[in-house]
């Protein structure tokens, strides 16, 4: 069987050439290696790798492909479209991360060298020294004199205490770092405890206002349905402004909403008095990638924040408009279209009618790309809406009887749920939010690594 060679790393100096090797030896190798500590606690990528290794062995590379490595793999039901689900490529790009570390450390002497090329699914198998072959002879060990056996049995003994000290001092230092955690509220950790996970990062996505400017007027203007930076020239409203105001530049991010910032400032304080620090992000400088590996909070609306227009999962509550939800698997008793009585302008033209202004806010908890990782989405058409959602969800009086409600417990980790709030607002202020509909969702639930 011939193999590919490896790709030239510091960890595989010195592999043969494409060369004949035996399957027992790649067996051996990828056992050594699913055994090793930066394998023994990741199932899913011992799985991944133990795949596309045996395939390989059996000559059956119409199975290294994303969709059957999908379905095979990682439990993905069929029809699944890894165009919206990047799991895979996901996983790939951990274990490529996870040899290299076994290959510089343990494995750094490794006669077989087994690496998943980038771009590819098709393992690339190699020796490190074509003495190595078949027809190779085992070296001749000379026979250890007694000091040098008693110099060993020290050593073994020393290492032994060293290990022993540092998982007794690692268990202490948890145990100092846990008393010093504040409890959380039981209310809360239905909805917030994967969030809490000390050493894990927590990235707070926010939208930002996409802005021009007309230098001609001087002026700094937004409009709501220029939301693309890539396809300005091939947006109508983009070419109606230029023909009024001439020339245009940008797109400049100059401004947040107030109602997301004070929400972000809320959430930090929330967090914060449980250990956690969270990355507040700006939308337009965020991409999957670089948050991929994190807990994950998207807040905004989709005009304001790509990440919510791409998102890779199915919601079922949409924006239709700046004030319509539309409910796309309507359940009994639910609406198909959830109209706000708030928008731009609304106090200007109702300034009898105030106190029956709200809005909407869609919530919505989903596994994260990684196992232990989870998602939530905060969306709504304006600050307040998004403020009143986070005062609400950080609060035990009022996130409890909601999780009760919707009858999501600490121990589901198999429900997720997307719940539709509505906010209500008196002049720019969120003074009450209450419950209006919800649906469960039950996503294949992450392994733990």
């Amino acid at each position: 069987m011939s193999k590919e060679p490896s790709a030239q790393g510091e960890h595989d100096k010195g592999a043969t050439e494409s060369v004949e090797i035996r399957p027992e030896l790649i067996h051996e190798a990828l056992d050594k290696i699913v055994n090793s500590p930066a394998f023994a606690q990741s199932t899913r990528l011992t799985r991944f790798l133990r795949f596309v290794v045996e395939h390989s062995v059996e000559n059956k590379p119409e199975q290294l492909k994303e969709y059957s490595i999908g379905l095979s793999v990682f439990d993905r039901n069929e029809g699944y479209d890894p165009r919206t689900d990047p799991i895979v490529r996901v996983e790939a790009g951990r274990l490529r991360t996870k040899l290299r570390e076994y290959y510089s450390a343990e494995g750094k002497d490794d006669p077989v060298v087994i690496q998943l090329p980038k771009g590819s699914y098709v393992p690339a198998i190699s020796l490190r020294d074509l003495g190595l072959q078949e027809t190779a002879s085992p070296p001749r060990l000379p026979k250890p004199s007694p000091i040098l056996a008693l110099l060993l049995v020290v050593a073994i003994g020393a290492c032994a205490l060293a290990s022993f000290l540092y998982l007794q001092n690692r268990e202490l230092r948890r145990t100092v770092q846990a008393t010093k955690r504040p409890a959380v509220s039981p209310e809360l950790l239905p909805l917030w405890g994967p969030f809490l996970s000390p050493g894990t990062d927590l990235h707070v996505v926010f939208g930002v206002p996409f802005f021009l400017t007309a230098p001609e007027y001087r002026l700094f203007l937004r409009a709501y349905d220029i939301n693309e930076p890539d396809a300005l020239e091939s947006n109508p409203g983009y070419q109606r402004l230029k023909g009024v105001l001439g020339p245009l530049s940008g797109p400049r991010y100059d401004y947040a909403l107030v109602g997301e910032s004070l929400a972000v400032v809320k959430l930090s304080a929330f967090f914060a008095a449980s250990g956690v620090s969270l990355k507040a992000k700006e939308a337009q400088k965020t991409n999957w990638d670089s948050i991929q590996t994190g807990n994950i909070i998207l807040l905004g609306a989709p005009r304001m924040n790509h990440l919510l227009r791409r998102f890779p999962q199915s919601i079922d509550f949409e924006w239709a408009s700046d004030v319509e939800v539309r409910n796309r698997k309507p359940e009994p008793g639910e609406k198909e279209i959830y109209t706000a009585l708030f928008h731009e302008g609304f106090y200007e033209l109702n300034p009898a009618n105030w106190q029956n202004a709200y809005t909407y806010v869609i919530v919505c908890s989903f596994p994260g790309f990684v196992p232990n990782r989870e998602i939530l989405v905060l969306s709504a058409h304006g600050g307040p809406g998004i403020l009143g959602a986070v005062e609400h969800l950080t609060r035990p009086e009022t996130v409890g009887p909601l999780l009760a409600r919707i009858k999501v417990g600490p121990t589901d980790k198999n429900r997720y749920f997307q719940l539709l709030l509505r906010v209500f607002v008196d002049r720019g202020e969120p003074i009450r939010t209450e419950y209006v509909t919800h649906h469960i969702k039950s996503y294949p639930h992450s392994e733990t690594p």
